[in-house]
């Protein structure tokens, strides 16, 4: 079973990841209080109890705030998944070995809520690193392909799965949190990842 890298937070200073963790902690709690276009760099400083000099040192704007909160979300979400499994056979098991595991029950009300005003306010760049972030599981997890084509494999994933995680926040699929897992594993599963199957370009 492969490895996951560290993602990039994990490698920060402690004392800047805790300033980091403040600031992601306050705009995740102004969220349940207001809309992102209201809340203020002030109201994040006020909130994470920081001077504004200091939210700078470490975002240039709420914008990055977000950005930086979903990104450890997709970095968490595919790192349930042991993608050397399913390089290999086409089935995505959980790195803990104990089978298939619910994505909806790792998808709280606050993360779905997040990643939903995320896709709203800077939707293009959460696709364009939740593709990366996805690019860079299938490294880890062994796919031997050009990055070219991990890129391709990794975009047509995530579009697929963020096409169906807006709908499914927005409520226009009428299906249950255990028919979205299904969902998400069955996209998963008719993905041409492993080296003995056709090549994805010719």
């Amino acid at each position: 079973m492969s490895q996951s890298a560290p993602s990039p937070e994990s490698t920060l200073d402690p004392r800047v990841r805790r300033t980091r963790q403040w600031i992601g902690d306050a705009l995740v709690a102004l969220l349940q209080e207001k809309p992102f276009a209201e809340i203020s760099i002030t109201d994040l400083t006020r909130r994470a109890d920081i001077a504004r000099v200091t939210f700078y040192q470490h975002f240039d704007s709420k914008e990055s705030v977000l950005l930086a909160l979903v990104s450890d979300f997709f970095e968490r979400l595919y790192q349930l998944f042991d993608l050397s499994t399913l390089l290999q056979t086409g089935e995505a098991f959980p790195q803990n070995g104990v089978g298939p595991l619910p994505v909806s029950d790792e998808l709280d009300l606050q993360q779905a809520h997040l990643v939903q005003v995320a896709l709203e306010e800077v939707g293009p760049a959460v696709r364009r690193l939740a593709v990366t972030s996805f690019a860079q599981a299938l490294a880890r997890g062994g796919f031997s392909r050009s990055a070219v084509e991990a890129r391709v494999v990794a975009t047509y994933h995530v579009n697929g799965i963020l096409g169906l995680l807006e709908s499914y926040l927005n409520n226009e699929l009428p299906i249950s949190s255990a028919e979205f897992r299904e969902a998400t594993l069955t996209l998963l599963r008719l993905l041409p990842l492993d080296s003995t199957r056709s090549a994805i370009l010719q």
